[in-house]
């Protein structure tokens, strides 16, 4: 499978968002929210054949509920999940289906610098099976050619839930340089906070945050970039279970961008794309001050790019010719009627805006909040 991988960074936008051509109580003073035991990690290494493939079996315990699969090559190569096998040797995943697929389902079958994959995902998936899983993948180098006899870092993460009904995910909010010596910005993030939290309630998803200052580049460029070494040695400094939201100037030095995710899913592990990044300028707009409506947008923001982090696509592509994997999202074609249908979704692909505000979007149909709660990060 030589081809390029077409969806690696979702975003919100001020303007209608397009696939890039390649893709949370109180704050906890003092420190983070603490390892979860219902979590387990474990890391191994493995490799490339000559033809640019690899194979891992690894045993899912009785008690598990969902894994997530994370592979990274060594020298920043593309990583693809073509196949999924459970332990009565069905293949329950396999690339060919969802390639050419309108509907979407996992970003790692289109190729990532860091590609995370989970399972069950989905209300339709079913349950988990204890037994020896395996993934079969590939890896391809910056120019789409395959990584052949190269190393990659697997990780999977289990966690034990029981209830896909309701969870608490826990974000660490990361300050870029400088961001949180403005009291006014501060305190909109924190009210932007309260608005994602009433959105994730919708969801059955408890938020439990905390705040933490960095050196990291206020103008976010790496959101671009794929796989950032600043953003890996910072989120090894997270707590197990955490995500991670940094909330810098602008997003790639653009002010058109609100926020962009990591992935979809995005890695619970530590990785240079452990990451949703925010814009507060983008919000604030050309005054950069804030005010009541322009915070709300903010917070719907932060709902949104986390939802993609914890594996929701957007209902209908902004093309209006491509939708999620989903049941109950309608599948709908033409702005009008899209708009009309699922305008109010928090996974919209844009803001429909007119007369200084944005129409509120704080809707998630049964299978969203099925995907987010069953996340390996939603405990």
């Amino acid at each position: 499978m030589t081809l390029p991988n077409l969806r690696s960074v979702a975003c919100l936008s001020l303007l209608p968002a397009l696939w890039s051509a390649l893709v949370a109580c109180d704050a906890v003073p003092g420190g983070g929210p603490g390892v979860n035991d219902d979590l387990t990690v474990d890391s191994f290494r493995t490799s490339t054949n000559s033809r640019g493939s690899f194979s891992v079996d690894f045993d899912v315990p009785e008690n598990a509920d969902h894994f997530q699969i994370t592979a990274i090559g060594d020298r920043d190569e593309y990583v693809y999940v073509e196949e999924l096998w459970d332990p009565s040797g069905e293949r329950v995943v396999f690339w060919r289906d969802w390639w050419d697929n309108p509907r979407s389902l996992n970003n790692a079958i289109f190729g990532d610098r860091v590609a995370a994959f989970d399972w069950p995902s989905r209300n339709v998936d079913g349950k988990l099976t204890a037994g020896t899983w395996t993934l079969v993948g590939s890896m391809t180098d910056a120019d789409y050619y395959y990584a052949t006899s190269s190393g990659l870092e697997v990780s999977t993460a289990y966690k034990v839930d029981g209830n896909f009904d309701d969870g608490t995910v826990a974000v660490r909010i990361v300050w870029a340089d400088g961001v949180d010596a403005d009291p006014a910005v501060v305190a909109a993030v924190e009210d932007a906070v309260e608005r994602w939290r009433e959105v994730w309630t919708g969801a059955g998803i408890t938020l439990r945050e905390r705040y933490v200052s960095s050196t990291l580049d206020p103008e976010l460029r790496f959101a671009w970039n794929g796989d950032d070494p600043d953003v890996e040695r910072q989120s090894q400094s997270k707590d197990e279970d955490e995500l991670q939201l940094i909330v810098g100037d602008q997003v790639g030095r653009t002010l058109g961008t609100y926020g962009v995710a990591g992935g979809i899913p995005g890695t619970i592990m530590p990785s240079g794309s452990t990451y949703v990044v925010l814009s507060w300028l983008a919000h604030a707009g050309r005054n950069a001050e804030f005010d009541a409506d322009e915070i709300r947008l903010m917070g719907e923001t932060m709902a949104h790019e986390v939802g993609h982090y914890t594996g929701l696509f957007h209902p209908v592509e902004s093309g209006y010719d491509t939708w999620d994997a989903l049941a109950d999202t309608p599948e709908c074609s033409g702005w009008r009627t899209c708009e009309d249908l699922l305008g109010t979704n928090v996974m919209y692909p844009y803001s429909i805006c007119g007369g200084g505000t944005c129409l509120a979007t704080d809707q998630l149909t049964d299978d969203q909040s099925g995907v987010m709660n069953r996340y390996v990060g939603a405990l």
